[in-house]
């Protein structure tokens, strides 16, 4: 089998030596895909038989058409990160020493090593051959808990989009502060060219950064190339948004219903409310009535009273029988009254 180490660039290995290995050990699901010349773009074709990949690998032309073909390893390998390995063992010691204690076979390793860096170790990047990982590598005599590896999202340096690198964009190189073009530093208010809102272009919070991540751990956990998790992440988004407007307007429908209700309730209520009113007022009214009458009377009792009154205030009479007659006009008005006997009349 071909392995590719690398130091600072990532690369796909084209290799039919690396099929036909791949035949002897491992039936997989190979894809490739073939450039073709004369405008007609770029083809994959899905192929079972590791043998009839190498075969289609070593094709050089089609109906006379020159092609190059290359194998897609997005479908058939796993990546994981090792860490705090030693900068002074080279990468082919390290897969050997990977191979040998796992029974793993590697496709590719990267060493993340920035320049004039004088760390001793570095974290390590390992792809291989087979779509399932372990939650341990055992790696000199130790073993080291790994987990699928995913990338971060890359912003074109010129233009700031995230489908397409630096190397290929044709665009005149805009400020990722306000998205407009000008030289000098930037004195205008931030504005995403991506999305328009108040952040830089190179913001992790801008939705376009978080839909792109979103994208690459697609990618990595269902070992897709980046093509189709952008394909199968825009079709969800939109069947997630269709879904979300097809629940909206049931619940639109409740809440009229609901509105109905509480309006139904509110002119319950409000009869309710008047029919206890008519009948307090006409209790009041009532009982306006009975203590007017009782006025009346009370009047028309003191006036009678008075009037005997007058008529005992003309005649000697003696304290026993004057003390009789209030008695008997306290019982008669139910008012209260006074004798004063000094004077021999009554108050």
């Amino acid at each position: 089998m071909t392995i590719s180490y690398e130091q600072e660039s990532s690369g796909a290995i084209s290799s039919s030596d690396v099929a036909v290995e791949m035949s002897v050990k491992r039936n997989f699901v190979v894809m490739f895909s073939h450039r073709m010349v004369a405008d007609i773009g770029v083809s994959s074709s899905l192929v079972n038989d590791p043998v009839c990949a190498a075969q289609l690998l070593n094709l050089e032309s089609v109906v006379n058409i020159k092609v190059s073909t290359n194998v897609i390893w997005e479908n058939i390998t796993s990546r994981f990160l090792l860490y705090d390995i030693p900068t002074t063992v080279s990468l082919r010691e390290i897969a050997e020493e990977l191979t040998r204690n796992n029974g793993i076979e590697i496709v590719e390793m990267r060493r993340f090593v920035k320049q004039n860096n004088s760390r001793e170790t570095s974290p390590v990047l390992v792809t291989k051959l087979g779509t399932r990982l372990p939650g341990y590598m055992k790696i000199w005599f130790t073993n080291q808990k790994i987990q699928s590896f995913i990338d971060r999202p890359h912003q074109c340096a010129k233009c700031y989009s995230f489908v397409h690198p630096s190397r290929v964009c044709e665009k005149t190189p805009s400020c990722p502060s306000c998205g407009e073009i000008h030289s000098g530093n930037c004195q205008a208010p931030q504005k995403c060219i991506n999305c328009q809102g108040e952040h830089s272009a190179t913001s992790r919070g801008c939705p376009f950064y978080i839909k792109e991540q979103n994208i690459l751990e697609l990618k990595g956990r269902n070992h897709l190339t980046t093509a189709e998790a952008r394909r199968i992440y825009n079709q969800s988004a939109k069947f997630i948004y269709a879904a979300a407007v097809k629940a909206t307007t049931p619940n639109n429908n409740i809440e009229g219903q609901i509105n109905e209700k509480m309006e139904s309730m509110l002119l319950k209520m409000n009869e309710k409310i008047e029919s206890i009113t008519q009948i307090i007022n006409a209790k009041m009214e009532q009982q306006a009535t009975m203590l007017v009458e009782m006025f009346e009377r009370l009047v028309e009792s003191l006036l009678q009273n008075l009037t005997a009154i007058n008529k005992l205030g003309g005649v000697t009479i003696s304290p026993s029988r004057k003390k009789k007659a209030v008695d008997n006009l306290r019982k008669a008005s139910g008012i209260p009254m006074q004798l004063d006997a000094e004077s021999g009349a009554f108050g």
